[in-house]
């Protein structure tokens, strides 16, 4: 599934564009609806409102299993 990410500010990044971006992304879409928040490693982000996490693999974000 293709997440939008989504920069400091909270505008929306395309996906072509944060390969080359300063850094990963500051969140990303959750399934729960809310924003996954980067998180101190530079590919994971979590969501603070469901705690679902989500790692960067293969230029894009995957829910990770835990």
């Amino acid at each position: 599934m293709e997440r939008q990410v989504y920069d400091h500010w909270g505008v929306p990044i395309k996906r072509d564009y944060y390969r080359g971006y300063l850094g990963t992304p500051h969140s990303c879409e959750c399934d729960c609806g809310g924003r996954a928040v980067k998180e101190l490693e530079d590919k994971k982000m979590k969501c603070p409102d469901c705690g679902s996490l989500y790692e960067l693999r293969v230029g894009r974000f995957e829910k990770i299993n835990h």
